[in-house]
């Protein structure tokens, strides 16, 4: 299977990937970041687990819903979708686990919360976790992500991209 597009489902997914670049060797390799994409997404196992994208965290009348997308992973067991509160800031707590093929997960959303999903990842004590979300029961803000593409040369998963609409 051929992919012509250098998008997170076709690294995973297809057995090549060709796509037009910037056109010379630094283009290619800093500006589309061409090496680490490659590897995040084709590699079948990462030392500390598959490195979680959160697409989508919501939640409406106390129903939450949490969306992601990970590179394959053979070691996967499952995901665990986890909620910190102020009311608890100690800890992270466990609010859906669901098994390795799930891409989402319904959980129930009490009050404002910090959102994050972990893979559970056979072998691994400390797997490494998604970016983190904010959601609220009646939020009053809609938040746009776009670390995809603003902070990935930097190599932090900081959410200094996201912007508020409202």
């Amino acid at each position: 299977q051929l992919g012509e597009h250098a998008t997170a489902m076709t690294l995973r997914d297809a057995g090549a990937v060709i796509w037009q670049g910037r056109g010379d060797h630094y283009g290619i390799t800093w500006a589309d970041d061409t090496y680490a994409e490659i590897l995040r997404w084709g590699a079948s196992h990462g030392r500390r687990g598959p490195r979680v994208e959160l697409r989508e965290a919501r939640c409406e009348r106390r129903e939450g819903l949490a969306r992601w997308v990970a590179p394959l992973d053979e070691d996967v067991l499952g995901w665990d979708v986890e909620l910190w509160t102020r009311d608890a800031p100690e800890a992270w707590r466990v609010v859906a686990s669901v098994p390795a093929d799930a891409d989402h997960a319904g959980f129930r959303c009490d009050g404002e919360s910090r959102l994050r999903v972990r893979p559970r990842v056979r072998g691994v004590a400390d797997p490494q976790a998604s970016d983190i979300y904010a959601v609220a029961p009646y939020p009053k803000y809609l938040v746009v992500d776009a670390i995809d593409r603003v902070a990935r040369a930097s190599g932090t998963q900081a959410t200094g991209g996201a912007g508020r609409a409202g």
